[in-house]
């Protein structure tokens, strides 16, 4: 299946068990802001126009600034946490499989 930034969403979404549309929601409380912050990652790793703009804008507007900040927190993440590592993979593989 075609990879879009709705795709990616929507299976963050579901393995966070998060209702439809929470990650372009504005709330910001850590139960959706970190699953935000992994698909804007994960958008950052898959998509072919990558660019933090069109992130940031794909997840309810949010300026580009904002999506470099989210996408950066968790390359940090990645370095400490080797179940992050999983759970990235797992989603991935997911939106692969469609």
């Amino acid at each position: 299946r075609t990879i879009t930034p709705e795709v990616i969403i929507d299976e963050v979404e579901k393995y966070y068990r998060l209702s439809k549309g929470s990650l372009v929601s504005k709330k910001r409380s850590n139960d959706i802001a970190y699953p935000r912050q992994i698909g804007m990652y994960i958008c950052r790793e898959l998509l072919e126009d990558p660019s933090f703009p069109k992130i940031g804008e794909v997840f309810g507007g949010r300026d580009h600034t904002t999506a470099m900040h989210n996408i950066n927190k968790i390359k940090e993440k990645l370095n400490e946490d080797p179940d992050l590592d999983i759970t990235i993979k797992e989603i991935v593989k997911n939106i692969k499989k469609g």
